[in-house]
């Protein structure tokens, strides 16, 4: 039977190898495919066929906040066109843009959060045109896209105001961050302290093939962790973030390998560093609820608006 907004589901799946027993919250209730197609499709933000973007503009006759998009898919896969529920932003006079972008290669593992930041700039750059409000830009993500947005959320802004390119004078630094099962961490030791001797999910971020080469390589990586783990980044000058692990406990659901990937004592871990550092960050996950704001979507909405 259709459930409500808030309701929980839970039971064994048959799928095509296996059977699991998986639990859900539903976060939205809307019918499939109606959420509205782009008034802009696949705008090259840069020459790569990955560095595309969709802009979704909501009607208004004054400028419009925006919230931008960043997939999940381990830096891997995953598409732009997993956006769902914009609808919501849009209902609320929010426009959207959702953004693809190049997949780590051994060879430049850094492509991503620098495709994520140009995007950024890019949107910034035609504010204008798209009747858009440069200063009320929030970002967010779902898993590894979510760990990309709290890098840019966290991470000193990389304008460059004397550059000749104009689009690289614009902020990379967003409003406020919505992160949806994110890994806050990455830093190996501090990844397994916060999580559990469990996680095996993070070299590959580094172009290692195993954990236990992430652990006995983290000296050397310490340059790269200090500039792209989000907790190195974390200061009280960072965007306002919320931390949202939807139908994650405290308690894994089998299978427990995605649930260490996408564990809420990321968030535990992540909200601690805050308060400690004064930052402004909401935590979210099943058995917890966030001081102020209900929902990741709810945080940007609210954000973007005031």
């Amino acid at each position: 039977s259709v459930k409500d907004q808030g309701a929980t589901l839970e039971g064994r799946f048959a799928f095509a190898n296996e059977i699991v027993h998986l639990h859900f919250r539903i976060i939205d209730n809307y019918v499939y495919g109606a959420d509205p197609a782009p008034s802009l499709r696949n705008l090259p933000y840069g020459p790569n066929i990955r560095q595309r973007l969709d802009v979704y503009l909501a009607k208004s006759s004054t400028l419009t906040p925006v919230a931008v998009y960043f997939h999940g898919g381990a830096w891997l896969r995953g598409d732009k066109s997993d956006l769902r529920g914009h609808h919501r932003f849009l209902d609320a006079g929010i426009s959207v843009i959702a953004v693809d972008y190049r997949y780590i290669p051994s060879e430049n593992p850094d492509a991503t959060t620098h495709d994520m930041a140009r995007a950024i700039q890019f949107i910034r750059h035609h504010a204008s045109t798209w009747n858009l409000d440069p200063h009320r830009l929030g970002v967010w993500g779902v898993s590894a896209g979510a760990c990309t947005s709290l890098w840019l959320g966290t991470h000193p802004d990389l304008a460059d105001p004397t550059s000749p390119d104009p689009i690289s004078r614009q902020s990379t630094r967003p409003t406020c961050v919505s992160a949806i099962a994110p890994q806050t961490s990455l830093d190996p030791i501090q990844m397994r302290a916060w999580v559990g001797p469990q996680l095996i999910y993070g070299p590959h971020a580094f172009a290692l093939k195993s954990f236990a080469a992430f652990l006995a390589q983290r000296d050397q990586l310490r340059p790269w962790i200090n500039a792209y783990s989000p907790a190195a980044l974390l200061t009280k000058t960072s965007a306002p973030i919320f931390l949202d692990y939807l139908n994650f406990g405290l308690q894994p659901y089998d299978p427990a390998s995605g649930y260490y990937t996408h564990s809420p004592r990321f968030g535990i871990g992540f909200l601690e560093l805050a308060k400690k550092r004064n930052a402004e960050c909401y935590l979210h996950y099943e058995g917890h609820e966030a001081d102020r704001y209900t929902s990741w979507h709810q945080f940007l909405i609210e954000k973007l608006r005031n």
